[in-house]
C-alpha cells in the first residue's frame, strides 16, 4: 500500500516500485483508491491500493 503523498500522478502504464503496471481505477472512497494493475514479474493481475495523504499514519 502506498500513501498518495509519496506518489506522483497515477496514469495508466505507470510502473510502481519497478513491479506494478497500473491500468484503471476500480474504486474510490474516502480512504483512497484501488486500481487494476499487472504484476510485471509474476505476469498476473493484481489490485493496488493507495491511501489518501490526509489520513493519520497507523503504527
Amino acid at each position: 500500500m502506498w500513501r498518495a503523498e509519496e506518489m506522483q500522478e497515477f496514469t495508466p502504464g505507470l510502473v510502481l516500485r519497478d513491479r506494478y503496471r497500473l491500468k484503471s481505477v476500480l474504486g474510490r472512497g474516502a480512504m483512497g483508491q484501488v486500481r487494476e494493475a499487472c504484476d510485471v514479474y509474476l505476469e498476473r493481475p493484481v489490485a493496488v491500493k493507495t491511501v489518501a495523504a490526509d489520513l493519520p499514519a497507523v503504527p
